[in-house]
């Protein structure tokens, strides 16, 4: 996994909680992601996606 400049990654251990963010971007792609201190994977937080035709049909609903 190639880690980007920003990027946050947080600990998948929940007596951890460990959270980075990445200072500088990586040369190398790893094949597999990277390792907490506690030796727990590390993943990238999930975002929610926003339907943009949900958002646009609220908006339009509020002015009447």
């Amino acid at each position: 996994m190639k880690m980007k400049l920003g990027q946050r990654c947080n600990c998948t251990n929940p007596e951890c909680g460990c959270g980075v963010i990445v200072a500088r971007t990586s040369e190398f792609e790893g094949a597999s992601n990277p390792r907490c201190c506690c030796s727990s994977v590390m993943k990238k937080p999930n975002v929610r996606p926003i339907s943009r035709w949900n958002s646009h049909r609220l908006a339009t609903t509020d002015r009447l």
